[in-house]
């Protein structure tokens, strides 16, 4: 009986040794393997630019404006507009989530003093409006590319 005993606790120690040695192992696979895809989303990321949805009225906080291969892009933070009274305006960010869209020579882009730009002097202008946290950009866009955008000229 006790020869019995000794051989059951021998064999379940063995076992269990390499069950330990097994799981080791393929923790080591999944983390490898885990790091090989984040590699590869990286990479991805860095050259693929998910663009935003179509949207007929655009009200968001500007975040960035870039260049990227020589197309021109903005990212946006939406926003909702309230009125308390006529005067006093409240912002509303429900949603921090930040939307990228395209900006080419067929954008129509306003400043807040109401002039007509192009996209060199969009870029040029792009200190000046990323300072500015008063400006709500008003906009639409279509199949990823603004269409309009309206950095402050509302009157």
């Amino acid at each position: 009986m006790r020869r019995n005993v000794l051989m059951y606790f021998a064999f379940i120690f063995f076992f269990s040794c390499n069950q330990i040695k097994e799981n080791q192992s393929n923790a080591k696979e999944n983390l490898i393997k885990t790091e090989s895809v984040t590699e590869k989303k990286s990479s991805k990321s860095s050259t693929k630019i998910v663009l935003g949805v179509d949207k007929d009225e655009i009200n968001a906080l500007v975040k960035n404006i870039y260049e990227i291969n020589g197309e021109v892009f903005i990212d946006l933070d939406f926003v909702q507009i309230k009125f308390k009274n006529v005067d006093e305006r409240v912002v509303i960010n429900e949603n921090p989530k930040i939307r990228t869209y395209k900006i080419d020579s067929e954008s129509l882009i306003y400043s807040k003093d109401c002039k007509t730009l192009n996209l060199k002097e969009l870029i040029r202008s792009k200190s000046k409006i990323l300072q500015d946290k008063t400006i709500i950009l008003v906009g639409e866009a279509k199949g990823g590319r603004m269409q309009s955008l309206n950095f402050g000229c509302y009157g």
